[in-house]
């Protein structure tokens, strides 16, 4: 018996003098179900998610409503549902992903399925589609005494200020350790670009290595609570001690697709289908597949056969990035703008900060902001925290060819910074925008090269 089979069993009481009926109350860790449909999934991703943003817990199926009576769940149908499709379906639904397990367990003779909801690290989880009348893009749910609704401020409060005092303390902690070793001998691994920076000159981690130190991005690991969660075991070699090179499949998350265009990362032939074929498997179509459709070498027919033959539960995200690679789907210039010529010629760092502030109009901002992006990218760097993200991600769409490819890297490394350090907490709509500012951005320069 695991844990939370063993945690279920103890919560799960009868009710005095009955055989078979449950003195439990749907509560804030606990929900029934009589039935379990995978038709109902939008449903039970939602109470699931709820959970998460609280301190996660139990959806209980074979348990009938009213009274609460222990009736059994059809071990059959639950047993059969395949976890990848429910996977699949929650990451198309909510972002960041859902933590869940599934198991069948007896009580009192009855057996009963249940999905477990584990408490959310990266908390809040959001609705990033909306499905039927159970999901709505952009809400964000919590499971309050026997309901799961959308959060209310003094809860969504709490959350915000208990991630606050997390990522304080994961400072302290960090800085702590800097200062036991000394800064001249602590190194700062970038998992995006793949270096190791620290008091000489950077050198390049071997991307077999680099894929695998994202799971500990990914994880738990604490120097102070009992054992690391993950780690990494083997000796680290110069890429010239390494003989033969063994393949490590890992998982590609919604967010490798952006940041792998956006850093240019290297990868291989079986790397870039990888990436190009999860796409299709993602809640928006607005992804840099070019990048990844360049870098497999596979012809476009080939291409089309491969992602046409994918299962995915999003067939018409899959239409539109079909669509997008045979270039009938393009992305367009949003918003509109002046022309910027008139205010590139005296523009820096300190007249861009104070002509942003007397423009009147997105208009006029979005003007400005093209015109810093074609004089030189990094005027706008120390302004980001500053800055719409809507507005400079609209601004890209403005650029042609010759500025995409001239200015390549200053402009991908700017997106990078966006994504790394403002797209986690950017609200729905503003997300959509600096996605289709990256396709903007891999349809110029890719096509180009």
């Amino acid at each position: 018996m695991n844990d939370l089979t063993r945690k279920l069993q103890q919560l799960l009481v009868l009710k005095h003098g009955t055989a078979d009926v449950l003195n439990n109350r749907e509560n804030s860790q606990l929900e029934f179900k009589e039935t379990f449909n995978l038709g109902s999934r939008a449903k039970y991703a939602r109470s699931l998610v709820s959970f998460a943003n609280n301190r996660g817990g139990f959806l209980v199926f074979g348990v009938t409503n009213e009274p609460h009576r222990l009736k059994g769940v059809n071990i059959g149908n639950f047993e059969s549902c395949d976890p990848a499709k429910l996977t699949e379906f929650f990451n198309t639904a909510f972002a960041p992903e859902l933590h869940w397990e599934m198991d069948v367990i007896e009580v009192h003779g009855v057996a009963l399925g249940f999905i477990y909801a584990h408490e959310a690290l990266d908390k809040p989880i959001v609705a990033v589609t909306t499905h039927s009348g159970d999901i709505q893009e952009g809400a964000l749910y919590y499971r309050y005494r026997g309901q799961s609704t959308a959060i209310r401020y003094p809860e969504l409060r709490a959350m915000l200020d208990e991630r606050l005092a997390r990522e304080r303390k994961a400072w302290i902690q960090h800085l702590g350790a800097i200062g036991r070793a000394g800064p001249t001998n602590v190194g700062i691994i970038d998992t995006v670009r793949g270096k190791l920076y620290g008091a000489g000159a950077p050198f390049l981690i071997d991307e077999g290595l680099l894929r695998k130190l994202k799971f500990i991005r990914a994880g738990q690991f604490s120097d102070s609570e009992g054992s690391p969660t993950l780690r990494v075991v083997g000796d680290v070699q110069s890429l010239a001690g390494v003989v033969t090179e063994h393949p490590v499949h890992v998982g590609i998350h919604a967010d490798d697709l952006i940041s792998a265009f956006l850093a240019q990362r290297a990868l291989d032939s079986a790397q870039a289908t990888a990436y190009l074929r999860e796409s299709v498997f993602q809640s928006s179509p607005f992804i840099p597949v070019h990048y990844f459709a360049r870098l497999s070498g596979l012809e476009a027919k080939k291409i089309d056969e491969l992602l046409k033959d994918t299962k995915t539960a999003a067939p018409s995200v899959r239409t539109r990035i079909l669509k997008r690679l045979a270039g009938i789907d393009k992305i367009l210039p949003i918003g509109a703008i002046e022309d910027p010529k008139a205010l590139i010629k005296d523009l820096d760092a300190t007249t861009f900060v104070s002509k942003l502030q007397t423009c009147k109009g997105e208009k006029q901002k979005r003007t400005l902001l093209v015109a810093a992006l074609r004089k030189d990218p990094r005027l706008l760097e120390a302004s980001l925290d500053h800055l719409k993200v809507a507005r400079l991600s609209e601004a890209f769409t403005h650029l042609t060819k010759h500025d995409l490819t001239g200015g390549k890297d200053a402009l991908l490394e700017l997106l990078l910074k966006v994504f790394e350090e403002h797209f986690a907490t950017m609200p729905p709509n503003e997300r959509s925008i600096f996605r289709k500012a990256v396709c903007f951005c891999d349809e110029g320069i890719t096509s180009s090269e």
